[in-house]
């Protein structure tokens, strides 16, 4: 599923920066009925940036993935280890739609009070 890029795309090889290629079921966020049917997506790394974010600076990787006529912009911590581990920091894609991570806060959740 496209919608499930963001979380998959942290386990990207950052360090031999391949272009891939899959099949993906586009976006279904959508209170229309959206196509089922499956398309290539291109997956591509784009650059290494410093972004400047709400809670700071962080440097990013940027990957970009093509579907079709549509395209969506990944950016990624470049930290692979705690606490950042390759989160999502922002998002930009064809329709307009752009998100930034404003706070970060990692939490013992397997510890109950």
């Amino acid at each position: 599923f496209f919608d499930a890029l963001p979380l998959l795309l942290r386990d990207y090889d950052f360090e031999g920066r391949p272009e891939l290629s899959f099949d993906v079921v586009p976006s279904q966020k959508t209170t229309r009925q959206a196509p089922f049917e499956p398309s290539v997506a291109r997956v591509r790394y784009v650059a290494s940036e410093r972004l400047e974010l709400p809670f700071g600076a962080v440097d990013a990787h940027r990957l970009r993935v093509e579907l079709g006529e549509k395209w969506c912009e990944y950016w990624f911590a470049v930290e692979a280890n705690a606490p950042r581990l390759h989160v999502l920091v922002r998002l930009e894609d064809s329709d307009g739609v752009r998100c930034e991570l404003v706070e970060q806060t990692r939490t013992a959740y397997w510890e109950r009070p």
